[in-house]
């Protein structure tokens, strides 16, 4: 069923492909910008906090990497919750005999983020090989893990920011709402301060989007990090469904 999806978007993007090419470019235009930024500020400074040049541009380029997956997958779909919980287009989706928080959430399949994951791929890749090489044995196998575990921490608790839908009603840009809260973690968490480096690390994790898994490289394996990023995704994910199956109790269809 996945695979159709992916296919029908293909198509899709196929017939706009000047839209698919004018956004592919300014996603990349966008993260080398946000790179040579910190080239810039690293031309004044030798450290921040701890972290050097090649550190946080790996810390960068995981994070938009994380970042333009997550759009792949994910937000291409959550724009378009408000729309089927307000004009109806919720009941078909339930008549299906597939999870319903399956296809609200990967019916869609963007392209043109793709790219973009692509891109930071093979910048990560070059830093990797050019500043951290060699790696002891399976710390490339623990950072995808760990970003596997924040992409679905990350989905998690921004799908149950979304259900807010069911109950307010109709609200532009509500797939907005948690991107604020997503955005700290392009700097490294433990700069953030005593309070907010407990807080994201460990109640609200997202510091599984960039800065554990590049500490991999730059501080070795935490088996305990891993351990707790699994317990994590777990957790957030079996929320999510909770709190998905509450808010469908709630729902009046907009269609009756």
């Amino acid at each position: 069923m996945y695979r159709s999806f992916v296919g029908n978007c293909l198509i899709r993007e196929m017939e706009f492909r000047w839209h698919f090419i004018l956004y592919s470019l300014i996603n990349l235009i966008w993260m080398v910008l946000a790179l040579v930024t910190f080239v810039f500020i690293y031309g004044h400074v030798s450290l921040i906090g701890s972290w050097t040049l090649p550190q946080m541009l790996l810390l960068t380029a995981t994070f938009y990497f994380f970042d333009r997956v997550f759009d792949t997958l994910f937000e291409i779909n959550f724009s378009r919750l408000n729309h089927l919980v307000n004009q109806g287009d919720l009941d078909l989706v339930l008549t299906k005999p597939v999870s319903g928080q399956f296809l609200v959430s990967l019916r869609y399949f963007s392209f043109a983020s793709l790219f973009g994951a692509i891109s930071m791929l093979g910048l990560i890749i070059w830093l990797i090989a050019r500043y951290f090489w060699p790696l002891a044995p399976g710390e490339l196998l623990i950072y995808a893990l760990l970003l596997c575990f924040g992409l679905v921490i990350i989905y998690s608790w921004w799908f149950s920011t979304l259900l807010l839908v069911f109950w307010l009603g109709n609200i532009d840009n509500i797939n907005q709402l948690f991107r604020p809260i997503y955005e700290v973690v392009r700097i490294p968490i433990d700069i953030t301060g005593p309070i907010l480096k407990p807080l994201l690390t460990f109640v609200i994790p997202l510091a599984f989007v960039a800065t554990v898994p590049v500490q991999v490289f730059t501080r070795g394996a935490n088996y305990y990090m891993l351990l707790y990023g699994l317990v994590a995704a777990a957790a957030s994910l079996w929320l999510s469904h909770r709190l998905w199956r509450f808010a469908l109790r709630h729902y009046t269809s907009a269609s009756s």
